[in-house]
């Protein structure tokens, strides 16, 4: 187990195709007989994060990798959100619940995945990684075109954020589209 899983111990190598490595290894252990109290308090684990308040009295119960997987999966929503507040809204499991409180309204097939596989205030309910993995990966099969995503960032409204957006008020007409000479001045107002 890493128990400090954040994203300043994530290391990618290369991004095509995505290859990383975690950093940090003071906290590593190898079993499942683990109580000590470690790792960072905004990634930290309900089973972890609960003793927060009270230092210096060690877990009655040990707790597995699935410590990791909870951490990695609030790693993956700081990415996602990042509106979500940070933990000076709540400590220990008050703050693993806002977690969980502030994504529940979300319609995100990521953000479900998230909140029904990694982001489970039960340890022994959080999926294993290897299922995590297989289900991150069939969130992201390309589609025919070997596009990623199937929405076009066109639909977005002039006040969100996207990767590639517009302000939806310079949307091309039909006879601009098939203007070669205005397409290069109107891709000036693309935001990247």
């Amino acid at each position: 187990m890493h128990r400090d899983i954040k994203p300043e111990n994530i290391l990618v190598l290369t991004r095509d195709p995505l290859y990383i490595k975690l950093a940090d290894f003071s906290l590593i252990k190898v079993g499942n007989s683990l109580k000590t109290i470690c790792g960072t308090g905004t990634y930290c684990p309900p089973e972890i994060a609960k003793y927060f308040r009270l230092s210096k009295l060690a877990p009655k119960d040990k707790y597995t990798e699935a410590v990791d997987i909870w951490s990695l999966g609030v790693v993956i929503l700081r990415f996602a959100l990042p509106s979500l507040p940070h933990p000076g809204s709540g400590v220990g499991i008050d703050w693993c619940e806002k977690i969980i409180d502030e994504v529940n309204d979300y319609n995100d097939d990521l953000i479900n995945f998230l909140l029904t596989a990694m982001l489970v205030m039960r340890p022994e309910s959080r999926y294993l990684v290897q299922i995590c993995l297989d289900r991150v990966e069939a969130l992201f099969i390309p589609s025919r075109d070997n596009s990623l995503t199937p929405t076009p960032a066109s639909y977005t409204e002039e006040c969100e954020t996207t990767a590639v957006g517009y302000h939806a008020k310079e949307r091309l007409t039909e006879e601009q589209l098939t203007s070669s000479g205005d397409i290069n001045s109107h891709l000036r107002s693309f935001k990247i």
